[in-house]
Order: structure tokens, then C-alpha cells, then sequence
């Protein structure tokens, strides 16, 4: 019925995209598991025009932190 509605629909969506991005997240972080820690070092410090995504390095940081090498 109007705004509450709009606000209603607007935070469901937002909601979803979040749950969609700490299933990604959560993915990345398993495949990255398998990896070794210089590449995931690679991945951390990589720059440049062909560099990893914000969300690679995090993954990549996260597993390198479970590890306890950062």
C-alpha cells in the first residue's frame, strides 16, 4: 500500500543479494581451500590490469587467516 510496500520489497531484494553474495563468498573460499598458500598469496597481492576481483582476495585472505599464515 504504497511506500511500506515499496520498502518491504526493497529490503527482501537486498536481503537476497546478500545471502547470494556469502554463498559465493563460501564457494570461492572451498575451492580456494584446495589451493596452495603461495597462490593464495598471488591472488591476495595480485594488481594490475588482470588482477582478482575484491571478492577473490577476500576469499583468499580468509582461507590464508584460517590457516594462520597472515
Amino acid at each position: 500500500m504504497g511506500f511500506w510496500d515499496s520498502a518491504a520489497k526493497a529490503a527482501k531484494a537486498v536481503g537476497e543479494g546478500l545471502i547470494e553474495a556469502g554463498n559465493e563468498h563460501k564457494a570461492l573460499k572451498m575451492e580456494y581451500a584446495e589451493k596452495s598458500s603461495e597462490e593464495l598469496y598471488e591472488i591476495v597481492k595480485s594488481d594490475g590490469f588482470f588482477k582478482n576481483s575484491t571478492r577473490e582476495k577476500r576469499a583468499a585472505y580468509a582461507v590464508l587467516k584460517e590457516r594462520v599464515e597472515v
